[in-house]
């Protein structure tokens, strides 16, 4: 399993190596909505998924298949059960983590 950093910033880019592949993350914190969205991107900067929001305990790759998406599964989970809607600090405070769950772990679950 592979946790995805977060930066304290509403909006931010990083590189993430996932099943090795490199694609680069967006996200963004929607002020009005207040909620995260993600989005991802290949290397060259072509979309594959843009504006997903990030929802606790839902598989945020299974409603958008794609060739193109990680072959593995990428969930929000909380450190504790009393959490049910991520705040703006919550994952980069650890409250709440965005974690990848390769290919090889998912088949062996």
């Amino acid at each position: 399993m592979i946790t995805i950093p977060f930066d304290s910033t509403s909006a931010f880019t990083q590189e993430v190596t996932l099943d090795g592949t490199p694609y680069v993350f967006r996200f963004s914190w929607n002020f009005r909505g207040e909620y995260w969205t993600m989005s991802l991107y290949a290397l060259d900067k072509s979309p594959i998924l843009e504006g997903v929001k990030i929802v606790m305990n839902e598989n945020l790759l299974a409603s958008h298949p794609g060739t193109a998406l990680p072959p593995g599964q990428m969930w929000a989970v909380a450190a504790s059960d009393s959490t049910e809607r991520i705040g703006f600090s919550d994952l980069y405070v650890g409250k709440v983590e965005l974690v990848y769950v390769p290919e090889a772990e998912v088949a062996a679950l």
